[in-house]
């Protein structure tokens, strides 16, 4: 099996997952692919499970196949269950268990990471400045002009360039101990793809982020990710539950942003949906065609937030198994005075305010699931790089 976690396995196999329209366009070779790697996740699980705890991460692992069960659970008695759900649950398990265990040899799968999220930004660029077509309109009328890129929607970009961000500098961090300048292009370039898809979210979230990295080259910044995430309860609070933007961020919203204090109609799915959850608290409404049934907006299939996406369609049971799989993996994440913590736990809490926006913790978006899974491996990490000799 350690074949599969060589470089170029890891690049061939991560790329199936991360949502490429051209991959995707092509039902076959989509689910083929993805079937693949996750029966070698499996089989990786059966091959170590008795005789090597330190390579799967067992905790994880069993927390994310909970996670999954009550997902179909709540669909099953709510008779909105179907075969693609069950494959999606089955495939993207496989998945999480093989990054797993690629953490075996962090240098190597960090290494892979970067040289596909760095052809990844550099192809979108190129799309963006010299093809017309990676471009797409939207909005009324379609009045509206968006780069796409690969990805065959603007809300996609946000939710892989962040992460993309995160592999970039963890990986400079690891075999270099500094940010290079060439990062800080890269950065830049990812700011570029978010601002011609005009993803208001996205475009705060990423500047922040060019921000951190560049205070990051100079000063090692001290941060803990659990009171980066009580900032963010604040948030969460502030903006779905009190609409701060409708008042405090008004102006900002509708004069600098161009956008309306509905989010683009975020907040109108919102109210219905906090609306209807206490009607099925405690195992939601399985798959959240609801939406689409009562007309929200017209095509919405989603919560657009992360957490009450969760909530409806798993309810207070899978929120809670979340919420686990969370605290565990900002456990080690607490422990670590690594600056390759600090990354990972602002990577983490600015992809949340991502979610804030969009459904970004499905099992479909890889980059949050890989942050999580680096999290929860990040001591073995450390151990790995103190034992390295720093030369390439």
């Amino acid at each position: 099996m350690n074949i599969f976690t060589k470089k170029y396995f890891i690049v061939l196999f991560i790329l199936p997952f991360i949502g490429i329209n051209v991959i995707n366009d092509n039902a076959l070779l989509s689910s083929a692919s993805k079937m693949v790697v996750s029966i070698i996740g499996y089989l990786m699980l059966f091959e170590n499970f008795n005789y090597n705890k330190n390579i799967l991460n067992i905790k994880l692992i069993l927390l994310v196949m909970l996670y999954s069960f009550i997902i179909l659970f709540s669909a099953a008695i709510n008779n909105n269950i179907t075969a693609g759900m069950i494959y999606t649950n089955f495939v993207y398990i496989g998945f999480i268990i093989y990054i797993n265990y690629c953490m075996k040899d962090f240098k190597n799968f960090i290494n892979a990471l970067n040289i596909l999220f760095t052809l990844l930004i550099i192809y979108n660029l190129i799309l963006a400045i010299f093809f017309q077509s990676s471009y797409m309109y939207i909005g009324y009328q379609e009045s509206q002009k968006v780069f796409v890129g690969t990805f065959g929607s603007r809300n996609g970009i946000s939710m892989v360039m962040i992460p993309a961000i995160a592999f970039i500098l963890i990986r400079s961090e690891y075999i270099y101990e500094k940010v290079r300048n060439k990062d800080i292009i890269l950065c830049f370039m990812v700011l570029i793809i978010i601002l011609l898809s005009q993803s208001s979210t996205g475009f705060i979230v990423g500047s922040l982020l060019v921000i951190y990295v560049l205070l990051l080259k100079r000063i090692k910044i001290k941060i803990n990710i659990n009171k980066l995430m009580f900032i963010y309860t604040i948030i969460y609070t502030q903006v779905v539950i009190f609409r701060i933007q409708e008042t405090v961020f008004k102006d900002f919203i509708e004069n600098i942003l161009i956008k309306n204090v509905t989010l683009t109609g975020r907040t109108l799915i919102w109210d219905f949906i906090m609306k209807i959850i206490p009607n099925s608290l405690i195992f939601g409404y399985g798959r959240n065609d609801i939406i689409a049934q009562n007309s929200i907006i017209r095509d919405v299939t989603e919560a657009h937030n992360g957490l009450l996406e969760i909530l409806l369609c798993t309810g207070i049971i899978g929120l809670f198994v979340f919420i686990l799989i969370l605290l565990n993996a900002f456990r080690p994440l607490n422990k670590s005075k690594s600056k390759i913590s600090y990354i990972l736990s602002m990577a983490i809490f600015l992809y949340f305010c991502i979610a804030l926006t969009e459904s970004a913790f499905t099992y479909t978006k890889i980059g949050f699931w890989i942050l999580i899974i680096i999290s929860f491996n990040i001591e073995k990490i450390i151990k790995q790089k103190d034992n390295l000799g720093y030369q390439i």
